[in-house]
């Protein structure tokens, strides 16, 4: 069976910039209101999300029962040695944070701390470049503390932006940090981290994280409030490739578009349907889309390509087995 054309129908699909943080690029102050209003391209969206749940469900089991070489490797988790991609992403989330030092972002361009908040962030950051790498559990544990601060500190929608994304990453260096770091492995000792499947937990929280992030920008800059994407949109019209193809898409029928898709790639990636032929599809998008958008992009989304990596390569993991977990004993 020739599986390309499918492949290909379903990058088109996609598109990353518009699925990116748009509020890093447009004036929150010109943000129009937007309504959207059924149409013929809500309905062709809807059949080419239909259409996409199944080729991806289709091709996924393809795979599995094909028994070939191609099958085998798509459905084997694979182990880099030195746990090379969980290093890959700690010093991708270092290269973010240094360039955030160097041009005085917080995290994110659109999180504009100021006054005791800035230095604040400042401390974090450099804590964080500091330790990841000697200790990614302590780290992962601030980064959970930061998510939870975000929504106090700015609004609850603009930290609800970065709250899954930082929350998860950090629950995710928790869980790594025994297998990786020396220091972390006395640190949680009490908690028999190898015996509870702390190593497969981190991957989940990986997959988990990424999908929820995915799905909660969907609802809040596409279905809530999308008056920020469509000046995406409008200052950037050739992300709109419907319109380009001959579809009668509005730039504010994209961005329903792009929420449709962006909401049902989160929502796959929580349910761990398909998670690999996903995680190709977002690679390839977030790769070509960075370079059209820009390196501020490019810079931002490092930590997400390192996440997609780790959990690219083991797609597989499961839940640890409540029968092979012994029960956490207090520190």
């Amino acid at each position: 069976m020739n599986i390309k054309p499918l492949f290909l129908a379903l990058l088109a699909t996609f598109t990353g910039g518009a699925s990116a943080h748009v509020r890093w690029f447009v004036d929150a102050e010109a943000v129009p209101d937007v309504s959207y209003a059924f149409n013929s391209a809500m309905v062709i969206t809807l059949v080419m999300a239909v259409a996409f749940v199944a080729a991806t469900v289709f091709i996924t089991n393809y795979f599995k029962n094909e028994g070939n070489a191609l099958s085998k490797i798509m459905n084997t988790n694979i182990e880099l040695p030195a746990n090379l991609d969980w290093y890959l992403l700690f010093v991708l989330l270092i290269i973010m944070l240094v360039v955030n030092l160097l041009v005085g972002d917080y995290i994110a361009p659109n999180l504009v701390a100021l006054g005791w908040v800035a230095i604040v962030g400042i401390i974090i950051q450099v804590v964080v470049v500091s330790l990841v790498l000697i200790t990614p559990s302590v780290v992962g544990i601030a980064m959970i503390l930061v998510a939870f601060l975000n929504l106090f500190l700015f609004s609850f929608g603009l930290g609800m932006d970065y709250f899954f994304e930082l929350a998860f990453v950090g629950a995710a260096f928790l869980f790594i940090g025994p297998s990786v770091s020396r220091l972390d492995r006395v640190l949680f000792k009490a908690f028999s981290p190898e015996e509870n499947g702390w190593k497969d937990l981190a991957v989940l929280a990986l997959r988990i994280g990424l999908g929820l992030q995915l799905m909660e920008l969907a609802i809040h800059n596409k279905f809530l409030v999308p008056g920020y994407s469509l000046l995406f949109m409008e200052a950037n019209p050739f992300y709109n490739f419907m319109a380009a193809v001959g579809f009668n898409f509005s730039n504010t029928d994209f961005v329903f578009f792009i929420g449709i898709f962006e909401l049902l790639t989160g929502l796959m990636l929580v349910l761990g349907l398909a998670t690999r032929l996903v995680l190709i599809t977002l690679t390839v998008v977030f790769t070509t889309t960075a370079f059209m958008t820009g390196i501020t992009e490019l810079v931002g989304h490092l930590p997400i390509f390192g996440v997609v990596i780790v959990v690219l390569l083991r797609a597989h993991t499961k839940f640890p087995s409540p029968s092979n977990m012994t029960s956490q004993p207090a520190m």
